[in-house]
C-alpha cells in the first residue's frame, strides 16, 4: 500500500483532481486546487477520525501560510495550505533507526580515560547518539584516535590542525557506522558522536581542481538581497560562478530571493547552489526552502548540490513544536530539488570542529547541537539550536550564528581563544535581539551586519556598544547590499531597491 492510500478522501469541488506525484524515495505531493481555509481546517479533523495523530500545527507569514503535521502508525503527511491551494506530502518513515544509543556504543570502543565513557547516550536526532567524555585533554584524544584504527576504524577526514589550535575533529568509519570524535581543549571535553548511514560531503576535503576552476580574474563576492520581510538571507557568489546559501528567509521572499539569484548568472542558465547552509528551521531563515517544496516552478529554477543543516531531537521540538513543520520542509525539498547530476541534494548534518571547503572560501563549524545540551538552550528557545558558520574568504572572517544566544556565545567564549574572533564581518544575532556585551568585547569586530532594516527597542544599549566598537555598520534597509572580496570597510555597494511585484497592494512589513 503507498502512503496517500492511506489519506481519508477529500470532500471537495474537485477532490484529487491530478492524484498523487511520486517525487522519489518513498515521498509523495498532492496539490488541491480551490480548497478554503474552512475546507482544510475540516480536513484536518477527518484526519483524526481517521486515526491520524497530529503532531503540532502553526501559522505562519503573519496567517498566510497554515501547517500541520500528522502521524498514523510509520505514516506521515504534512499539510500547507496558503489562498484555496493545499499541498499534501506523504512518506513511510522506513528510515526511522531501528537502534537506540545503548545499543550503537556496544559497537564503539571505549574511550582511554579509566577504560570507560562518562554518560549514557544523548539523543541528539536523525538518529545521531553522543556521549560526552569530560576532563580530557589533546593528547587524550590523539590516543583515541589510535585506538579506533586499532580496532578497525578508517580515518575519513578530520579538520587538521584543528580551529585556532581549541577544537580538533576526526570522522571515522566502520561498515555503515560513523563515528565523529570533537576534542575542545579550553573546557576539556571530548563529544563522540555515531550515526549509522551518515552521508559525508566531499566538501570535508580541499580540492586543487575545484580552486583551479575560477573564473579570470573574478572575485568572491557577499550579496545581501533586500527582501519583503527582511528574514535572513545571505548569498555568495564564489570565484567559480556558483553559490553558498546562508539560511534564506520568509516563504513570501522565495520569488524575490530567485530572481535575485538569477541575475548572478548568464542569462538562461540555472544558478547552481554548492552548499546551503541553514542555521535553523524558523521560517525566517528556512522559509525560501519550505517554498521551493510547495512550488515545483520555484523548485526547477536552481540546481542544489547539497544541504548543510542539524535536525534537532524530539527534547527540543518537545518546546517548539513548530519546528518539526519547519524540519519535515526542509526534507521535502530534497526529495524534490535536483543536483547538476540529476540526483536528489543531500542533508549533510554539520558538527562542531568540521571544516568545509568551497571553492576559494572554508567554512569552520564552531558550534553545533552536540556541544549544546536542551537544557542550556535560553529560555527554552529552539533559537538557541542554531549552528554556528565561520567563513573565511581571502583570509577574512565572517561569522554566522543565525539565532544563536547566551547559551551558545557562553560555550564559545569557553572553547575558543579571543583571536579567532577577530572578525572582518559579524552578522548579529536573532536580528539584533541577542546582542550580547560581552560577546561584542570578546570578538573584535570591523563591520557588523545589522539583520534587520530598523533597529529594535530590546537590547538597545547593547547594540549600540557594538556599533561604538565597530569600524563599520549597516542596516538592510537601504537596498540590496554588496560586498566583494577582499573587503575594506565601506567599500560595500548598494543596489536599486526592490520592485515587490509579489506584494502587489500590501503594505510591506518594516522590521
Amino acid at each position: 500500500m503507498k502512503p496517500y492510500e492511506e489519506l481519508p478522501a477529500m470532500y471537495t469541488e474537485k477532490g484529487f483532481p491530478d492524484g498523487p506525484t511520486h517525487l522519489g524515495t518513498g515521498v509523495y505531493r498532492i496539490f488541491m486546487e480551490g480548497m478554503t481555509k474552512e475546507e482544510f481546517d475540516t480536513y484536518l479533523i477527518t484526519l483524526e477520525n481517521h486515526g491520524f495523530i497530529p503532531s503540532n500545527r502553526i501559522d505562519s507569514d503573519e496567517k498566510r501560510i497554515w501547517t500541520a503535521t500528522f502521524q498514523k502508525g510509520n505514516v506521515f503527511t504534512t499539510l500547507y495550505h496558503r489562498t484555496k491551494k493545499t499541498a499534501i506530502s506523504l512518506w513511510y518513515d522506513d528510515k526511522a533507526p531501528k537502534y537506540n544509543g545503548t545499543d550503537i556504543f556496544k559497537n564503539v570502543p571505549l574511550f582511554d580515560i579509566g577504560d570507560s565513557i562518562s554518560g549514557e547516550p544523548v539523543d541528539y536526532g536523525a538518529g545521531n547518539y553522543v556521549v560526552t567524555v569530560e576532563n580530557t585533554h589533546k593528547k587524550d584524544y590523539d590516543t583515541y584516535l589510535s585506538k579506533l584504527v586499532a580496532n578497525g576504524f578508517t580515518k575519513y577526514a578530520d579538520n587538521g590542525e584543528g580551529l585556532y589550535e581549541a577544537v580538533w575533529n576526526s570522522i571515522f568509519l566502520k561498515d555503515n557506522l560513523v563515528l565523529t570524535v570533537t576534542h575542545m581543549e579550553n573546557i576539556h571535553k571530548t563529544y563522540i558522536s555515531a550515526c549509522y548511514d551518515l552521508p559525508l560531503s566531499k566538501h570535508l576535503f580541499y580540492d586543487e581542481k575545484d580552486v583551479a576552476n575560477n573564473t579570470q580574474n573574478a572575485q568572491t563576492v557577499l550579496h545581501i538581497p533586500e527582501m519583503w520581510r527582511f528574514g535572513n538571507s545571505f548569498i555568495f557568489k564564489l570565484k567559480n560562478g556558483r553559490f553558498i546559501i546562508s539560511d534564506g528567509g520568509f516563504m513570501c521572499e522565495a520569488g524575490y530571493f530567485l530572481d535575485y539569484l538569477e541575475t548572478l548568472v548568464p542569462a538562461g542558465e540555472k544558478p547552481i547552489i554548492d552548499g546551503w547552509f541553514i542555521s535553523h528551521a524558523h521560517p525566517d531563515h528556512s522559509g525560501v526552502v519550505r517554498t521551493l517544496w510547495l512550488t515545483p516552478e520555484y523548485a526547477d529554477r536552481i540546481f542544489v548540490e547539497g544541504f548543510y543543516y542539524n535536525e534537532p531531537s524530539n527534547a527540543v521540538f518537545a518546546f517548539d513544536q513548530g519546528g518539526r513543520v519547519q524540519v519535515n520542509s526542509l526534507k521535502n525539498a530534497t526529495k524534490i530539488l535536483r543536483t547538476t547530476q540529476g540526483t536528489h541534494p543531500e542533508i549533510y548534518r554539520t558538527q562542531t570542529g568540521q571544516r568545509y571547503y568551497f571553492n576559494d572560501i572554508t567554512i569552520d563549524i564552531i558550534l553545533g547541537r552536540e556541544q549544546h545540551l536542551c537544557e542550556n538552550y535560553y529560555r527554552r528557545d529552539f533559537n538557541d539550536s542554531s549552528t554556528w558558520c565561520m567563513f573565511t574568504i581571502e583570509g577574512q572572517k565572517a561569522l554566522f550564528g543565525g539565532d544563536g544566544g547566551p547559551g551558545a556565545t557562553d560555550i564559545i567564549m569557553r572553547a575558543y581563544d579571543r583571536k579567532y574572533f577577530d572578525l572582518d564581518l559579524f552578522a548579529t544575532l536573532h536580528h539584533c535581539l541577542n546582542t550580547f556585551n560581552d560577546f561584542t568585547d570578546f570578538c573584535k569586530i570591523k563591520t557588523a551586519i545589522f539583520t534587520r532594516a530598523s533597529e529594535p527597542i530590546t537590547n538597545a544599549d547593547e547594540n549600540q556598544h557594538l556599533k561604538e566598537v565597530s569600524e563599520e555598520w549597516f542596516t538592510r534597509a537601504e537596498g540590496p547590499r554588496v560586498l566583494t572580496f577582499p573587503y575594506k570597510v565601506r567599500n560595500s555597494k548598494i543596489l536599486p531597491h526592490f520592485e515587490w511585484i509579489y506584494n502587489v497592494g500590501e503594505e510591506r512589513p518594516f522590521s
